[in-house]
């Protein structure tokens, strides 16, 4: 069974020295991507000057990464709550007051 490829909207973005360049930009994402390349391409507007251009092109392995970093970081958190929780001696907590 293969797994089902996103569809990419692929534009041409002509730069300012008239570079060809194709840009790729994900057809259907949800919030938080879509603001994050937002973001992305505001950040790579923010740094170009009149002396070099600062070419935005995201790649997938860009997304799979990012994924793989907030999915780890998740996940270890996870652990180190689960581990207090753990530690904890239940029947102290049960008998505490507020």
């Amino acid at each position: 069974m293969t797994a089902a490829r996103p569809a990419v909207a692929m534009r041409f973005v002509a730069s300012e020295n008239n570079l060809e360049s194709w840009n790729h930009e994900p057809a259907h994402t949800n919030d938080d991507r879509l603001i994050g390349y937002w973001l992305a391409q505001f950040m790579v507007w923010m740094f170009s000057s009149d002396l070099f251009r600062l070419p935005f092109t995201p790649e997938r392995a860009t997304f799979a990464y990012a994924s793989l970093v907030v999915l780890t970081a998740a996940v270890l958190t996870a652990l180190a709550v689960v581990f207090r929780i753990l530690k904890l001696d239940m029947v102290r907590v049960l008998k505490a007051h507020d």
